[in-house]
């Protein structure tokens, strides 16, 4: 993960939260909080994890990644992804990141929600987003939260080609707190995905993601993401999946930041 730091000492507290638990302060318990609290918490309560965790990192000062592992979903914080599906959530190894890319929060956020995600990543084979929500009343403070469904298709470097399905969103939450306002996003696998053979699994898949900015030019990405995937001689058990997985985040902050330097609209 080149420079990325681990932050194995920041995840001091048992990470399992349940929805309408107090805010945690440690970083592995606000990440479970985040997600559990996505699409119900309360503003105030969610702006309150947010400071938990600016405080946690160091948003203002922060200048590399910061890299780590978290427990498995409970059973409950599963049950928010409303799977029609049974899983079992402890095959789907927790992974997280913090990262500092330049950016303004809003420019950030337009790109998050775009449909045509392809023309700016070079992550697909091939993508379709379907909003479920009106976009512009989202950017315009008209809706606080929006979905969309998404197919997309993926050659991976050690496995092969897939197609899979997700059910995601993202949520905008402006209140009075020193930072200003912040958005969360999330994405789960709604179905196993297909692969063009019939050795490679993934079939587990949930994430949340922050975005803040705790000083302007600059936006903080906050991640933790959750995922069951075998593919050619490596699973993600293994560092090496791990870290490919992580690193790809990494290219897609960079990318954003090109992006948001140069102009895209």
């Amino acid at each position: 993960l080149g420079c990325a730091v681990s932050i194995a000492p920041l995840l001091l507290a048992v990470a399992c939260t349940s929805p309408g638990e107090p805010v945690p302060e440690d970083l592995e318990g606000l990440l479970h909080y985040l997600w559990a609290e996505r699409l119900e918490g309360d503003d105030e309560d969610l702006a309150t994890a947010v400071a938990n965790l600016d405080a946690v990192v160091g948003g203002s000062t922060l200048a590399t990644p910061l890299t780590g592992r978290t427990e498995a979903l409970t059973d409950e914080e599963l049950a928010t992804a409303d799977l029609d599906r049974e899983v079992d959530p402890s095959e789907a190894v927790g992974m997280t990141l913090v990262n500092p890319f330049a950016c303004e929060l809003d420019v950030a956020a337009e790109l998050l929600v775009t449909a045509d995600q392809d023309d700016f990543y070079d992550t697909f084979e091939d993508y379709e987003r379907r909003h479920l929500d009106d976009v512009d009343a989202w950017l315009d403070g008209e809706l606080a939260t929006i979905a969309w469904e998404v197919t997309y298709a993926v050659s991976i470097p050690l496995g092969s080609d897939y197609t899979a399905d997700l059910a995601g969103g993202a949520r905008r939450v402006g209140v009075d707190v020193e930072r200003g306002d912040f958005v969360l996003s999330w994405g789960v696998l709604t179905e196993p995905a297909t692969f063009d053979n019939d050795e490679d699994v993934f079939d587990q898949d949930y994430r949340i993601e922050l975005f803040y900015a705790p000083v302007a030019g600059t936006v903080v990405h906050a991640e933790a993401l959750w995922r069951h995937m075998e593919a050619g001689f490596v699973d993600t058990d293994d560092d090496v999946m791990q870290d490919l997985i992580l690193d790809g985040i990494l290219d897609w902050d960079a990318t954003t930041a090109e992006w948001c330097e140069t102009g895209w609209r």
